[in-house]
């Protein structure tokens, strides 16, 4: 993780500027920090990751989807440099106002869900779409192989994802929609009761918008609480969109991605349970 200093160095170098101070979200990786320009004007965002991970050529194609989302009427930051400088690539953008819902309302879940129906059909075929998420799943990633099959649940989830992978045929499967490739809550901003950003883009690309609306619905089991009853909804609209052969890999998948992540920590029991209620990967 880079010092404050170290941040200020790779803002300078990135706004072509000098920086005031830089600060933490509330709700952010330790690779994003809010910078301000000396002399006023308003704040930054700045964010980095080692390049051998995101190659600009990546972030910058990822741009460009997430460009066609904005189209579609998705609010997204105003990218104002994508560069590398040393081991590192780093994207420059707006500030959007609002915040972080601590605990989401049904307004917010009717719009992200009007905003993952308005991204149909605006990509083009993805011909990997399954192979990509079938070799995460074999060779790790986001599904952190070597953790889940240390545990019991996870070697369980681990061996159900690879059968329901053995179902559906990934050269036919080719989707043309555009994806945020993680639609939760946490990457939205919030203002006066409404989507007024969303963030995090540098996952978007062609794909499916079942696996986008899967993710929102891990995070209304597991963290929604007062909108719960909302899981129906979205249940009916990957029943319309998502044949249920997809719709067992992908919620198998974000099983396994969830768990990854917080084995080990407070949260692995909410994520178990989450498992094992709901949804239901049959």
């Amino acid at each position: 993780m880079l010092t404050d200093q170290q941040v200020m160095r790779l803002a300078r170098r990135a706004t072509g500027g000098d920086v005031a101070e830089v600060g933490p979200f509330e709700q952010g990786g330790p690779n994003v920090r809010w910078v301000r320009p000396a002399g006023g004007g308003p704040r930054l965002v700045l964010k980095w990751w080692p390049a051998n991970e995101r190659p600009v050529p990546a972030l910058r194609r990822a741009r460009q989807w997430a460009s066609v989302l904005e189209a579609a009427g998705w609010p997204f930051p105003r990218c104002l440099s994508v560069s590398q400088f040393d081991e590192y690539s780093v994207v420059v953008e707006e500030h959007l106002r609002g915040r972080h819902p601590a605990d989401i309302t049904p307004a917010v879940v009717r719009q992200m869900l009007s905003m993952a129906d308005r991204a149909r059909g605006r990509g083009e075929p993805n011909h990997g779409w399954l192979r990509a998420l079938s070799g995460n799943a074999r060779r790790g990633g986001k599904v952190r192989v070597d953790v889940l099959r240390a545990h019991p649940v996870g070697a369980e989830l681990l061996r159900r994802l690879a059968a329901a992978l053995a179902t559906v045929d990934g050269a036919r499967f080719a989707p043309s929609d555009v994806v945020h490739g993680d639609f939760s809550p946490g990457n939205v901003l919030v203002a006066d009761g409404a989507v007024v950003g969303v963030v995090d883009w540098d996952g978007a690309g062609p794909g499916d918008t079942a696996f986008d609306l899967v993710t929102l619905e891990w995070d209304l089991a597991l963290w929604g609480r007062g909108v719960r009853d909302h899981l129906p909804d979205i249940t009916t609209a990957l029943d319309r969109i998502g044949e249920p052969d997809l719709l067992r890999v992908y919620r198998l998948y974000h099983a396994a991605t969830n768990l990854s992540w917080s084995v080990g920590t407070p949260d692995e029991a909410a994520v178990v349970g989450a498992w094992r209620d709901y949804p239901a990967p049959a």
